[in-house]
């Protein structure tokens, strides 16, 4: 349920939003979600608890795109639907919790699911190596792009060096323009349709978060977020943004850290 601090965030955040983007139209400026899009992040790590952790990824604009990238994105979604729609406005308080909720170095929130296959993977019984998760839709173009990006990431690693895997979450553009065919997932079996869907074109393996959202809400509600878990199932890095090269780094520094 929203609070009044809620109410008020997304009354400044649809109006901040609305000016930008009418503004870019009206001078021909780019919007401010390309030019943040090239804001770096630093690979520093440091040690809690004798773990070892990463300075976490934090931006509600994306990061780790091309222009063009971007641009083709944007081709797919309404950004006028957007404003108006209210369930994306009142997931952006979880959007700003998320900075604060998530304690590197502590344990991470366990959870099990089921994936595509009919196979329950719980994520406390993969402690011993390193695990990297993100949360994904169809209807998600971020999502879609970092798919193709992780599952050639999966390539790099052994299966007992480092696990990889989605999330099928909520759709988040349904009916838009690049995605008429969809809609709003109202039961499991919708959910898992479109998440076999997705699992055709990824080797990664696929899990269904089901429409209680129970761990998309354990985990912030950030359409496509990224966590790292070390072996010891502490949370070693997240970012508000799927990005492979991220993980990438995160996961060969953990892989070099666990050598003798």
């Amino acid at each position: 349920s929203l609070t009044l601090l809620d109410s008020k965030i997304i009354k400044i955040l649809r109006l901040k939003w609305f000016r930008v983007n009418h503004r870019s139209r009206i001078m021909g400026l780019e919007p401010i979600s390309q030019s943040m899009m090239k804001k770096t992040w630093s690979p520093a790590t440091y040690k809690r608890c004798g773990s070892l952790c990463f300075k976490p990824f934090r931006s509600i604009f994306l990061s780790g795109y091309e222009r063009e990238e971007v641009s083709a994105m944007k081709n797919k979604i309404s950004i006028l639907r957007m404003i108006a729609d209210p369930r994306h406005w009142t997931e952006y308080p979880w959007f700003l919790r998320f900075f604060w909720w998530h304690k590197i170095g502590q344990p991470a929130p366990d959870f099990e699911l089921p994936s595509v296959n009919g196979e329950k993977i719980k994520l406390s019984d993969l402690r011993g190596r390193p695990v990297a998760f993100m949360f994904v839709a169809l209807t998600c173009p971020p999502a879609i792009m970092q798919v193709k990006r992780w599952t050639d990431l999966q390539k790099k690693y052994n299966r007992d060096e480092a696990t990889l895997f989605v999330i099928y979450s909520r759709e988040r553009h349904p009916r838009e323009p690049g995605y008429r065919q969809y809609r709003h997932t109202r039961t499991d079996a919708e959910k898992t349709a479109n998440a076999q869907t997705l699992a055709q074109q990824t080797s990664l393996p696929v899990l269904i978060d089901g429409v209680d959202e129970k761990v998309l809400r354990l985990y912030g509600k950030v359409p496509n977020a990224a966590f790292v878990v070390d072996s010891e199932g502490r949370l070693a890095f997240y970012s508000t943004w799927a990005d492979a090269s991220k993980v990438e780094v995160v996961l060969d520094l953990l892989l070099a850290e666990a050598k003798p």
